[in-house]
């Protein structure tokens, strides 16, 4: 069982690395439709959504600072 918990949270971080490159690019080519799935992302979340989420929201904000 704790194989398969790892399994599952190692999959689940690279879905967020890669929900966080994808929110990069988006940033660089809609920063206001970024801004939106960012929002919509934390509404998600506070709903009780997964964590990961939270994770591509922030790498978004993030890539977003760097941008300006």
């Amino acid at each position: 069982m704790t194989r398969a918990r790892a399994g599952l949270r190692a999959a689940a971080i690279a879905a967020a690395g890669t929900a966080a490159a994808l929110a990069g690019r988006l940033v660089r080519r809609w920063p206001g439709l970024a801004a939106l799935v960012c929002a919509v992302a934390g509404v998600w979340t506070l709903a009780g959504y997964s964590w990961a989420l939270v994770t591509a929201s922030a790498f978004a904000l993030l890539a977003d600072y760097r941008a300006a």
